[in-house]
């Protein structure tokens, strides 16, 4: 069975107790994190999550989550998702 959609959302969650204090005086008042759903051809879908605390720790982590998943995206659709160690093939493959 292969794939047949992949979708990358960012959204934002509070953090408990209204603010997340980091050094520097970095102050975080929602989490960041990248949401990404695969749906199958029969529409079974499946989540995935990458929390980086954003930008707040580095700048280029919102990015580099979303360029990953762009870069990726064409070979995981293209998988066929149960085939034997197919998720460590992505690894060895370039």
């Amino acid at each position: 069975m292969r794939l047949a959609e992949l979708s990358c959302f960012a959204v934002d969650i509070p953090v408990p107790h209204d603010t997340y204090v980091m050094p520097h005086g970095r102050v975080l008042t929602s989490f960041p994190p990248t949401i990404v759903k695969i749906t199958a051809e029969d529409g079974t879908a499946s989540y995935g999550e990458a929390c980086t605390l954003g930008s707040n720790y580095l700048d280029g982590f919102p990015g580099s989550t979303y360029e990953a998943v762009r870069l990726l995206a064409e070979w995981v659709l293209a998988c066929d998702i149960f085939a034997p160690g197919v998720a460590s093939t992505a690894w060895t493959t370039s």
